[in-house]
């Protein structure tokens, strides 16, 4: 794809537009969300691939919020964890919420475009970290 430069001239695109750490400091920061059955104990593995996603994509991660038990079907305006991370966004404390899964998130397409609606709004992006493509 070719896109103008600067100049005008044309150049080629390069990779994704995340920021990674450099000579200006950080990445742009980030929420994590993590959705989890109490029964099955992996909070802390969902708390380091989170960093690791991080990490590889230049954010700085600086919370996690964790829905305990949830079913992902709940509607999203009965989901405390997510309506925090989206207003923690609204105040500028983070620009990106970033999920490990965005399936273990949500399970139908209508719920993917509201989070993406509401974030939009709020003035941020959603990542998902399983294909590292930002939604917003």
């Amino acid at each position: 794809m070719m896109v103008r430069g600067f100049g005008g001239g044309p150049r080629k695109a390069t990779g994704t537009k995340a920021a990674r750490p450099g000579p200006r400091g950080p990445g742009p920061k980030a929420i994590g969300l993590v959705r989890f059955a109490a029964a099955t104990g992996t909070l802390p593995v969902h708390h380091e691939l989170l960093a690791a996603l991080c990490e590889r994509k230049g954010f700085e991660l600086v919370r996690v919020v964790e829905e305990n038990g949830t079913p992902d079907t709940t509607p999203l305006a009965d989901r405390p964890a997510l309506a925090e991370a989206i207003e923690a966004i609204r105040k500028g404390e983070a620009r990106i919420l970033i999920v490990a899964d965005l399936g273990r998130i949500v399970t139908e397409l209508g719920q993917t475009t509201e989070i993406v609606s509401l974030l939009e709004e709020a003035g941020g992006s959603l990542c998902d970290g399983e294909t590292g493509h930002m939604l917003c």
